[in-house]
């Protein structure tokens, strides 16, 4: 058998590289088209820990083979802000597996406008089927008028226990698509009218202020009002009262804006009139 010349061992040899140059770059392409990249969100699938999430909520685990996710209960503490413009049209996907809650996983949209006040968003409860790893239906979020930032939580619907979350991505639509419902319920059980009366579209910011914190307060401001004489008055630190409420200016506060107060004196009352 003849020996390969040099030129063909070299073309083999370049023509392995090419191939396997195409194939990253396939890859490559291919993991960007499925959303991860273009996510506006840090750190979706947790390989990162709890970098780019916030609150002092949520435990990052790690499957057998090694995938991280994190698992969170009924609190409004796990969360990540993000940066929008109005008229933005937007997916939201999320994979759950079923913890120890035997409630529905649920992901909630709130927004936020420049001067800090909350906007009803989307709330997607998930019912699981299974123990194993389940994708929650991509569902579209269209950006308000006035709306600044969007605030994506990780939650269970409701009572203790928790659920497992993992690959949760936001991808910017090419195109304005029709807005998912205020209220999605996926996989409910068959149950009565009567027990989904807390999963009413306008009460989810409501719940949201009430029920961030185990212990709080909800402080009606005042016209001359500040946050450092409501920090003052109500014995709160007023770094903790800015923190809770997401307030970006702490110099701007209008009159009938709810502050969430964590109550650790008695001059709070469980819910201001």
């Amino acid at each position: 058998m003849r020996r390969m010349s040099n030129y063909t061992r070299a073309f083999l040899i370049l023509l392995a590289i090419i191939l396997v140059i195409g194939t990253a770059i396939y890859v490559a392409m291919s993991y960007v088209y499925s959303g991860k990249l273009r996510s506006k969100l840090i750190n979706g699938d947790f390989s990162l820990n709890k970098l780019g999430w916030r609150g002092n909520s949520g435990e990052v685990r790690s499957d057998d083979n090694g995938n991280k996710y994190i698992i969170n209960g009924y609190n409004w503490k796990l969360h990540q802000i993000i940066s929008v413009k109005p008229g933005n049209s937007y997916t939201l996907a999320a994979d759950t597996k079923k913890g120890s809650s035997n409630t529905a996983a649920r992901l909630v949209v709130l927004f936020i406008k420049h001067n800090g006040e909350k906007i009803p968003g989307h709330t997607i409860n998930y019912w699981h089927q299974g123990n194993g790893w389940e994708s929650i239906p991509k569902q579209v979020i269209n950006i308000p008028k006035d709306a600044a930032k969007m605030i994506i939580y990780m939650l269970t619907l409701k009572g203790t226990g928790y659920h497992c979350f993992d690959n949760i991505n936001l991808v910017k639509n090419d195109t304005y698509l029709p807005a998912a419902p205020s209220i999605v319920r996926i996989n409910p059980p068959q149950i009565t009218q009567s027990a989904t009366e807390t999963e009413k579209a306008n009460s989810v910011t409501e719940e949201f202020m009430i029920q961030e914190h185990e212990n709080t307060g909800v402080y009606i401001v005042k016209p001359g009002d500040t946050l450092n004489n409501i920090a003052n008055i109500l014995n709160v630190d007023m770094e903790t009262i800015i923190d809770v409420n997401h307030i970006e200016n702490p110099g701007v506060i209008y009159p009938g804006q709810k502050l969430i107060i964590p109550v650790n004196t008695e001059s709070v009352p469980p819910q201001q009139q």
